[in-house]
């Protein structure tokens, strides 16, 4: 038996995942994870064995810097506990602090078109308003690039929330919310630059006839207010996509021009709710366009090329729709959820169906895979299709090889939690535990331990070499850097 301990240096009252390997005939044994001796040790976790070992629930590191002896324990006969050849195993634990280091980066200023920017320095901070039109954006650049951990670079330090990372070569993208009013805008880290952009503006909103695609004019509509935030964002080259709740909806059938009255006043305010929309912002212009406009609710945008993807929701039904920017066109795709595209090609989780659907953008042809399945969270890229499934006793990760029509399970330990994948080219990143990062290469069919997070999060993505990930070490979520 082979005891395995992940990570093997990790800091104070960290997580740590044990497993145990190299069995044969053990099915059903119980294994126990103690810190210190099998007879005599405290025990820190278990699990029941499998054809080769498994893997028990993470555990905390003590909380003093030091070295730690683990074992891993297993009575194979039920005769001299732990005491026959091959049923125990020893690994070494290795505590110690978290360090921070912190170094200043060059003052930035940026002028756009149409865009008037003045900078301010003081002290290492950099102030910088910039003005658009019938808006003002106050933004802080970053000026610090934190290193907390083996080599993972802290991206955001704002004492408020900033979450839902998505990376595209040296473009960062994730929601944050503002520090004194907590409302949620777009935020742009250039890594090439170490410079952070606030790109929306939340402002406080009031419905107009014009905001509410009625196509008739409300009374009192201005008594329904709100705040419109922007979220759920999505980069792709130097397009940005997003969720934007500028506008107001009816709260009623989405194609009636009628209104409720309340005693001859006017709308009721409660027949009124926030309407999202979605929105590209271009890095490279400064500008921004509305890409979508129903009087229903449309979310979690994703691109690729001139094609933006997205879910829309009407009352009991969640479809999927598609425009191409360079045409203007927009198609209905399929009533369905959980959206992604690459190339050719959008996969999603049709409406109903126990499957994973893949649509081909050229010919309109939908095909269903994984059929009779519980999957979700569906990414492409190129003929691979990756996704989360309930099988095998919990969440375990599935690819599909468009190709050669094989399913393969890339995920082997008996954790529950191996969830959320994201693919790029031949790399795929998940979750496993609720803390750990794993990389799977494809190539190599080989999966590797990444990371270890402070267990709060489950939000990541990949591109290339470098992984972003959301974390909340320090009480509040941030977003986080590592290269592989």
């Amino acid at each position: 038996m082979i005891l395995t301990l992940n990570p093997t240096t990790v800091v104070k009252s960290g997580l740590v995942s044990p497993s145990a390997s190299g069995l044969s005939g053990c099915t059903g044994k119980s294994i126990i994870f103690k810190k210190g001796p099998c007879g005599s040790g405290t025990k820190v976790s278990s699990c029941t064995s499998g054809s080769m070992g498994c893997t028990g629930p993470s555990f905390r590191a003590p909380s003093t810097v030091g070295t730690y002896t683990y074992y891993a324990c297993i009575n194979k006969n039920s005769k001299n506990a732990y005491k026959d050849p091959g049923e125990q195993d020893s690994e070494v634990l290795t505590v110690v602090a978290a360090t921070t280091t912190t170094t200043l980066l060059p003052t930035t200023t940026t002028t756009l078109a149409n865009v008037t920017t003045t900078t301010t320095a003081m002290l290492a901070t950099t102030t910088t308003t910039t003005t658009l039109a019938n808006a003002t954006t106050t933004t802080t650049m970053a000026t610090t690039t934190t290193t907390i951990f083996s080599g993972v670079i802290q991206l955001t330090t704002s004492t408020k929330n900033q979450y839902n990372p998505r990376i595209d070569v040296n473009y960062v993208v994730y929601t944050g919310r503002a520090p004194v009013t907590d409302d949620e805008d777009i935020y742009l880290y250039n890594l090439a630059n170490s410079l952070e952009m606030q790109i929306t503006t939340s402002l406080p909103q009031k419905c107009t006839a014009l905001e509410s695609y009625t196509g008739s004019v409300i009374p009192d509509c201005p008594q329904f207010t709100w705040s419109a935030k922007q979220t759920e964002s999505y980069v792709f080259g130097t397009k940005v996509v997003y969720t934007d709740y500028s506008h107001a909806c009816y709260n009623g059938d989405p194609l009636t021009t009628t209104t409720t009255l309340a005693n001859g006043s006017g709308v009721v305010a409660t027949n009124w709710t926030p309407c999202p929309d979605i929105y590209m912002y271009d890095i490279s212009t400064g500008q921004t366009i509305q890409v979508s406009s129903k009087n229903v609710e449309q979310r979690f945008p994703v691109m690729y090329g001139d094609k933006v993807v997205w879910r829309e929701q009407r009352p009991g039904v969640s479809s999927i729709y598609m425009k191409d920017l360079s045409t203007g066109a927009e198609t209905k795709v399929a009533d369905g959820a959980s959206q992604h595209i690459h190339g050719n090609l959008i996969v999603f989780i049709p409406n109903g169906a126990k499957s994973v659907a893949v649509y081909h953008i050229d010919t309109g042809i939908t095909e269903y895979i994984n059929v009779n399945s519980t999957a979700t969270f569906p990414e492409v890229f190129r003929d691979i299709v990756v996704y989360q499934d309930y099988r095998f006793g919990g969440w375990n990760v599935f690819i599909y090889n468009l190709t050669s029509r094989t399913e393969t399970r890339i995920t082997t330990s008996s954790d529950m939690y191996n969830r959320m994948p994201h693919i790029h080219d031949n790399k795929i990143i998940y979750f496993t535990g609720g803390v750990n990062i794993y990389l799977y290469d494809l190539n190599k069919k080989t999966a590797t331990f990444v990371l270890q997070t402070s267990g709060l999060v489950l939000e990541s993505d990949i591109h290339g070499n470098k992984i972003v990930f959301q974390d909340a070490p320090y009480g509040n979520a941030d977003i986080f850097l590592k290269y592989i």
